[in-house]
């Protein structure tokens, strides 16, 4: 990862700490990266709702904490 770039998660986005972009280009790709991440979340929980009971003991959870995590609204962590 170069100096400049970002860590969010699981992925980098490059050049977001740039100080050559201007304001409004920072707030835009601030504003992406959140949609993004609120995208992934969302599709995470929906994929965890459907996981079977022997895949939830695998990753060391039950299915009532399957069940909370799943009920979040994408833009609580």
């Amino acid at each position: 990862m170069a100096k400049n770039d970002a860590y969010l998660g699981s992925r980098t986005v490059l050049g977001r700490n740039a100080p050559n972009l201007p304001l409004i280009a920072q707030v835009a790709v601030s504003f992406s990266d959140l949609v993004v991440i609120w995208s992934e979340r969302h599709k995470t929980r929906k994929q965890l709702r459907k996981l079977p009971p022997h895949l939830l003991r695998d990753v060391g959870i039950t299915r009532t904490m399957s069940v909370e995590e799943a009920q979040k609204p994408f833009w609580r962590a």
